[in-house]
């Protein structure tokens, strides 16, 4: 139960964190196409609820169970951001979000070796619904901004 609680908790903190961090100026400049695909869904709460359910256990069964135990927390954690577009060869500063989530990243993993799979698995869902509901608020305000 202490690992669901912890998850969670540390999976919203993440989020506020990341929302915060991203609505800086100089990320403002970075085209971050999650936001823009995002918006472009137009996803309910449930929706987000939905997604992030299946994200936090869909991936964190792969990840955490699945390749983490041969490839370790690190090479698994950059593999997991660079498969979600974060790292780019081609626009550099895309990588400045990647190593952003990386620490977010790697704390789900190591909380998968210190206190098991729902650990990952709340921390992971509370984080992305987390941020499908801030960012949904925005766009009800007509204050949501995408770089493109």
């Amino acid at each position: 139960m202490n690992s669901i609680i912890s998850g969670t908790l540390i999976g919203i903190l993440f989020a506020f964190i990341i929302d915060k961090v991203t609505n800086t100026a100089f990320f403002q400049k970075i085209p971050l196409k999650v936001e823009k695909m995002i918006r472009e869904m137009n996803l309910s709460y449930l929706d987000a609820l939905f997604l992030s359910i299946c994200a936090g256990i869909g991936e964190e069964l792969l990840f955490r169970s699945g390749i983490q135990p041969y490839l370790g927390v690190t090479i698994t954690s950059i593999f997991f951001v660079a498969i979600h577009g974060y790292f780019s060869i081609k626009q550099p500063t895309v990588s400045f979000y990647g190593l952003l989530v990386l620490p977010f990243i790697l704390v789900i993993g190591y909380g998968f070796v210190l206190w098991g799979l729902w650990f990952s698995i709340f921390a992971h869902l509370f984080y992305d619904l987390t941020l499908f509901i801030i960012l949904i608020g925005k766009g009800n305000k007509d204050e949501f901004t995408v770089n493109d």
